[in-house]
């Protein structure tokens, strides 16, 4: 059964492992960017005006993350690169790979399946 995206208010992905990023790549998709809005809350501990007036970056604004960059750039060259069906064949194939690995644990007399692998690991 599909999930029902209509129906979200936010979506989020953890890409790290089945997207081959950072491990800080992580989404965040909202219906409208009004939804966004609490991410313009200014704290003076992370927006110092004297860091900002000698020039270093305000990354507040910039990152779900606030001090941390944010790592969009590598999630769009790879979803740009392999597109959604080169990243869908990729996690195919990860998920083939971990059912196959746990055939051949099964049918090792020296081991025990804990269980059938319902994702990669």
């Amino acid at each position: 059964r599909r999930p029902r995206l209509p129906r979200a208010h936010t979506v989020t992905l953890d890409l790290h492992k089945l997207g081959w990023q950072p491990v800080a790549a992580g989404l965040l998709a909202v219906p409208a960017t009004a939804h966004l809005a609490p991410l313009a809350h200014r704290a003076a501990y992370l927006n110092a005006d004297d860091d900002t007036e000698a020039g270093l970056p305000d990354l507040l604004g910039r990152s779900l993350r606030t001090t941390r960059r944010p790592d969009v750039l590598k999630m769009a060259v790879t979803l740009k690169a392999l597109g959604r069906t080169g990243l869908a064949d990729l996690v195919d194939r990860t998920l083939a790979a971990a059912r196959t690995f746990a055939d051949l644990i099964d049918a090792h007399p020296a081991h025990e399946l804990h269980s059938r692998p319902t994702l990669s690991t």
